[in-house]
């Protein structure tokens, strides 16, 4: 490498000439000590409004948890401790004809009860049937490039994570405190100690045939988005006192201040969808079973739609908490 020792340096002419000679012709900024201050206050200011966004979150999260494990505490007696007194034969009877009636087997409908002899082979069942999925998955659009040893690499890692988030959903059907239906595998899984939980997820895969899968995710997923979005919203937003206002800031003042409303009716269109798949069970069980087991499943379809309820109800207190907070955090910095 040459260092042109003894060279006339450029760089050092210009510096010469310009900077130490005062004869700059080059737009040099200089910044003022208030103007310093001015920038850092903006920029601690900034950070300080971040953290009280954070916090006004934190606050809804853990006011949501708060609240679930409330109406769990007092809903989860109600509907899993008194038993029905209803056999499995009967409920897959009228399963069946539910089944058959809006012909889902058409569509690869299956379903599956839970106990403890049969948990693993139920969960090894459906973890099948989602690589089943993803093969065809990836096979109908090309998904993955065409190479099939990395492809089956993808698919496994994919497959193994669902099994971990299965497992769990698994464990809670086997100890009879839950049951579901997954859309996109087309499967439902009750607990054979609570059969008639298994009625209320086939009408949840009738929806399904008849919404298909954009449509059935789209119910589930909007509300969620619309509830992440309202909040969102009413975190960033600051109201300002003026009496000229934007369309802009008057539709983020709005938000704002009916943001528990807001997230109650973006979360309504789940519940409606949990009362019609009860309601589409006990219509095809009334004629089935003797009155007082019909009043009995009824009830506990009742209860189970009220916790729906409560939890959205929750999560619109949540949020109002987290906003209340936020603000109040930015009031006192």
């Amino acid at each position: 490498m040459s260092l042109n020792i003894g060279q006339p340096n450029p760089y050092n002419n210009f510096i010469n000439k310009n900077l130490i000679s005062g004869n700059s012709d080059s737009k040099t900024e200089i910044i003022s000590e208030d103007e310093k201050k001015e920038k850092s206050n903006l920029h601690d200011k900034k950070v300080n409004y971040g953290l009280t966004v954070l916090a006004g979150y934190l606050f809804y999260k853990e006011a949501k948890k708060i609240g679930g494990r409330i109406t769990s505490k007092i809903i989860s007696p109600l509907l899993f401790k008194k038993p029905v007194d209803i056999s499995l034969e009967k409920v897959t009877d009228v399963a069946e004809k539910m089944i058959e009636k809006n012909k889902l087997r058409e569509k690869g409908f299956k379903y599956n009860f839970i106990s403890l002899s049969n948990s693993q082979q139920v969960e090894d069942d459906v973890v099948q049937t989602y690589r089943s999925f993803l093969n065809k998955l990836y096979e109908n659009f090309k998904i993955l490039p065409n190479n099939p040893e990395k492809n089956a690499k993808k698919i496994n890692k994919a497959v193994n994570k669902f099994r971990l988030t299965m497992g769990v959903n698994i464990l809670a059907v086997k100890n009879g405190k839950n049951a579901f239906f997954a859309p996109l595998l087309n499967y439902a899984v009750a607990p054979k100690t609570k059969p008639f939980f298994i009625l209320h997820e086939v009408g949840h895969a009738i929806t399904y045939k008849k919404l298909g899968i954009p449509g059935f995710l789209c119910l589930r997923m909007l509300p969620l988005l619309t509830t992440v979005s309202t909040i969102f919203i009413s975190l960033i937003h600051k109201k300002k006192d003026v009496e000229e206002k934007s369309f802009l800031q008057k539709t983020g003042d709005f938000i704002k201040d009916h943001v528990g409303s807001f997230v109650f009716a973006g979360l309504s269109p789940i519940i409606i969808e949990e009362g019609l798949a009860s309601k589409r069970a006990l219509k095809s069980l009334k004629d089935s079973v003797e009155k007082p087991v019909f009043n009995s499943i009824r009830k506990k379809y009742r209860v189970a739609l009220f916790s729906y309820i409560a939890g959205v109800l929750v999560a619109a207190g949540a949020a109002k908490f987290g906003i209340y907070a936020k603000d109040k955090l930015t009031q006192a910095d």
